[in-house]
């Protein structure tokens, strides 16, 4: 995930990554809302055991973004959450046919 924030920030998304014993978690792309900054993507990689799962999608909806699959590369992840960062609303989880049309859907978990 390290990869990934660094991916983000260098294409110009402010980001903010959270290691943690069961969960890894970036939060990105800050846009002004009443009185404040609010994060608007999460990108999430939790652990289970030997289980794993990843998903990206809006900051304040937990688990209801798109879902990737384990083991799939950074720098696709990376820009996973770019193209939900350039939503015109980014609250809204980008679609796996927005990711097809980037040609982003090879990672994506569709069970």
């Amino acid at each position: 995930m390290g990869l990934v924030a660094r991916i983000l920030r260098i294409a110009g998304v402010p980001c903010v990554l959270d290691i943690g014993s069961h969960a890894d978690t970036i939060l990105a792309e800050p846009r002004r809302v009443a009185g404040g900054r609010h994060w608007t993507v999460r990108v999430v990689r939790r652990r289970f055991g030997t289980h794993e799962e990843i998903w990206i999608g809006p900051a304040d909806d937990d688990g209801h973004g798109l879902r990737v699959r384990p083991g799939s590369d950074e720098r696709r992840l990376a820009a996973l959450a770019i193209a939900q960062s350039l939503r015109a609303d980014p609250r809204s989880p980008l679609t796996a046919g927005e990711a097809d049309a980037a040609g982003l859907a090879d990672g994506l978990d569709h069970d």
